[in-house]
């Protein structure tokens, strides 16, 4: 018996699109008495309850831009030229102004699926310079977001506290490119899934999950 509703993976058990190479894990959420949720309870579980003395936070790496060269592809994206090679191409975020949130508040969701169950908010997203966070390799995108109370929430925050989810996957939508290298000098950006591994971009990781007072939290005076 298990005392609340559990997320696990099936390692390496389905493709990625576009990527013949890579396979991702398959994933599911087991009940208390240990049966498997169909789709319709998980997304039922998603909604929100009425609000709680503590915020739940999550801060993370969003993206790095970071270099990916020979089979390293994972770390940014590529395209087919017009002569049908395929070209890497890097997300260069030198100005705040020319990447913004599609969607304001930018969704935060349970995991990058057709299901896009939203679990939380991302609050705030700020660019910082290269090595100003460990494990990244150039001016990167560090974000911080906030938790639903939600029973699907309460999922993701175990899931972060056991090691499960570790990682985020960030969906955008190029608005400009480099006309000579293909790199995209302009985004906007869709949502934030929370992700049980880098196999896109490894520097995307959860650095801390943390609570801070609610706005119904009591008062106390020393």
């Amino acid at each position: 018996m298990i005392a609340a509703p559990r997320l696990f993976f099936v390692p390496g058990t389905l493709p990625v699109p576009d990527r013949p190479n890579l396979t991702q894990n398959a994933w599911g959420v087991v009940s208390p008495s240990g049966g498997l949720l169909h789709l319709w309870e998980i997304a039922a579980m998603a909604a929100t309850r009425n609000p709680e003395t503590t915020i739940r936070r999550l801060r993370f790496v969003l993206f790095d831009e970071s270099e990916h060269t020979g089979e390293d592809a994972e770390r940014g994206g590529e395209r087919r030229a017009e002569d049908g090679t395929i070209q890497k191409f890097r997300l260069r975020f030198r100005s705040g102004q020319y990447f913004k949130a599609a969607i304001r508040p930018l969704p935060l969701l349970f995991l990058k699926s057709q299901l896009q169950l939203p679990i939380g908010i991302v609050e705030g997203i700020r660019i910082l310079p290269a090595g100003a966070t460990p494990n990244t390799e150039g001016p990167h995108l560090i974000a911080t977001a906030r938790l639903h109370p939600s029973d699907l929430a309460d999922v993701a925050w175990r899931a972060v506290h056991e090691c499960i989810l570790t990682h985020v996957f960030l969906h955008y939508q190029a608005t400009a490119r480099n006309p000579s290298t293909g790199d995209i000098v302009g985004a906007d950006f869709v949502d934030v899934s929370l992700a049980d591994s880098g196999v896109h971009m490894p520097a995307a990781r959860l650095l801390e999950a943390y609570e801070t007072p609610g706005l119904d939290s009591p008062v106390t005076s020393e």
